[in-house]
């Protein structure tokens, strides 16, 4: 069987979501592994899209907003890889919803892909990071658009250039895409890696042997989602 050159991902996050951020090392472990070899394309829904509504129906019984931030700081903890949970965090820091940061990602993807179309978008997948670790680490109000301006001036882009996809609505635009897509793919969690025409997914906090298997039976073999030993 012939060997494929590179392995397309589809990596489905909500920025808010914990095991998201816990596990974007493993992302960027599998980047530096396979180099070129794996395509990862970010995209972005909305679990915490009313982050209020969401986390005080499903923790009305377990604290509300603060019983979820003692939640993700005992998630936070279990790793040491990443910095401890900021204590303010679903306590005093209180995003209203993810919408705002997904909605900036996807203009900082747009600017960067029209200046090389078709590249990776490495600049916007590092902003990705440095949000997600703006509000787990640092407690800032990601939902905040004069903080999102902030952080993607620390990290290089040009927001006047970026906030231009905000503004005519071209990002919003992008990111209904990003939601479509996981409806048509019944992606049903985050964060969840999409492989092989969506016939591979790996969903929520799984080992990176286990990410790592699946891209290399299908660099060595691309038919190895029809009966795959993997």
């Amino acid at each position: 069987m012939t060997a494929v050159q590179s392995v397309e991902v589809d990596y489905f996050s909500d920025v808010l979501c914990v095991w998201a951020y816990c596990g974007d090392v493993r992302i960027a472990y599998l980047k530096d592994q396979f180099g070129d070899q794996v395509v990862i394309r970010s995209h972005y829904f909305s679990l915490f899209g009313d982050a209020h509504g969401r986390i005080g129906g499903l923790w009305a019984e377990r604290g509300g907003l603060p019983g979820f931030g003692a939640h993700v700081a005992e998630v936070c903890g279990q790793w040491d890889h990443i910095a401890p949970a900021h204590d303010g965090l679903w306590r005093e820091v209180q995003p209203t919803t993810s919408i705002m940061a997904h909605v900036t990602l996807k203009a900082a993807q747009l600017h960067e892909t029209k200046k090389s179309p078709g590249a990776a978008t490495p600049r916007s997948d590092a902003l990705a990071q440095r949000v997600r670790e703006a509000f787990f680490a640092q407690g800032q109000d990601i939902s905040d658009l004069t903080v999102l301006r902030r952080l993607a001036q620390d990290n290089g882009q040009d927001w006047a250039k970026v906030a231009a996809y905000i503004e005519d609505g071209r990002a919003h635009a992008a990111l209904h895409s990003d939601e479509l897509e996981k409806e048509r793919l019944q992606i049903s969690g985050s964060p969840t890696l999409v492989m092989n025409d969506g016939r591979q997914k790996i969903y929520g906090n799984v080992g990176y042997k286990v990410m790592e298997a699946n891209v290399a039976e299908l660099l060595s073999n691309p038919k190895s989602g029809d009966a795959s030993w993997c």
